[in-house]
């Protein structure tokens, strides 16, 4: 079953003075390798609750703006990223996460000797109050903060709807699970901002479907949880992101909503290199 476009999750507008301080702020944020130019001026304010998908061609530097938000770029980024009104411009990728980033890959990178549940709980170490010496003289409190937080990774595999394969080693999963994994490990430490590198690659319609789903359930769970999602599939696109940021080589080609960037010729010559409606029913824009 192809994944259900039909009904997005497209918002009104809201009013510029009533209109939230963005959690996440871009200001002509660029970034170069090599002598190639990756992101060329790229701004853009994201407020709480969007979920924001970055579209484009292979190439138009979709991960590399989710790596500048994350701090995986360190002192590669020029101009400023903002979190929150703070500015994060080439800090490591464990202050990012610590200010309330959560980031899951393409590929996915997990532990494959682990089970699945501690790599979701891998996700969860900026939450530990307890260090190791602090173990060994309060083991009770340890126990129980281990507890704690091992009831949440549970609750997460629950929600993704593969807590039956909690025990098991990462290694003997499929690569739909692997992939569920990895956004359960990004959940883990309650971020206010998530970080989603193309979810549904790799994944049949069935799969797909099942993110949308999950997807749908997190936002409507934590309705202040920006997402921002770098995705290919089009009926993914258009049945759960509120705003497309539409990019090319490096920089921003539309930032609208979903209905007005699919459906507009500039968007379509950008990726097939000819002006017609995209359909969203369609894997790819026809």
């Amino acid at each position: 079953m192809p994944v259900d476009a039909n009904t997005t999750a497209a918002r009104e507008p809201r009013a510029a003075d009533t209109q939230p301080d963005p959690i996440v702020r871009l200001e002509d944020v660029g970034a170069a390798f090599g002598g190639v130019t990756a992101l060329a001026g790229v701004s853009a304010d994201i407020i709480p609750g969007e979920i924001v998908a970055v579209v484009g061609p292979n190439g138009a530097g979709k991960t590399t703006l989710l790596n500048s938000i994350s701090g995986l770029l360190g002192g590669s980024v020029t101009g400023r990223v903002v979190l929150a009104g703070t500015d994060t411009t080439g800090l490591k990728p464990q202050a990012v996460a610590r200010l309330g980033v959560g980031r899951s890959f393409q590929d996915p990178r997990l532990i494959d000797e682990e089970s699945a549940i501690e790599n979701v709980l891998c996700g969860g170490h900026s939450l530990a109050t307890i260090g190791p010496f602090a173990q060994v003289l309060r083991p009770f409190a340890a126990r129980r903060e281990e507890s704690a937080l091992r009831e949440k990774a549970t609750r997460i595999l629950e929600r993704l709807g593969i807590e039956e394969v909690a025990a098991l080693k990462v290694a003997d999963l499929s690569y739909g699970h692997r992939k569920l994994i990895d956004i359960g490990r990004a959940m883990m430490a309650t971020p206010a901002v998530l970080l989603l590198d193309e979810p549904t690659s790799g994944l049949d319609e069935h799969e797909q479907q099942a993110v949308v789903e999950i997807l749908r359930a997190v936002q409507a769970a934590h309705p202040t949880l920006t997402m921002i999602l770098v995705e290919h599939h089009m009926p993914m696109v258009s049945a759960v992101s509120t705003r497309i940021i539409a990019m090319q080589t490096g920089s921003v080609l539309l930032d609208d909503t979903p209905e007005a960037v699919l459906n507009s010729p500039t968007f379509k010559a950008a990726l097939v290199g000819r002006s017609t409606t995209v359909d969203p029913n369609s894997e790819e824009p026809s």
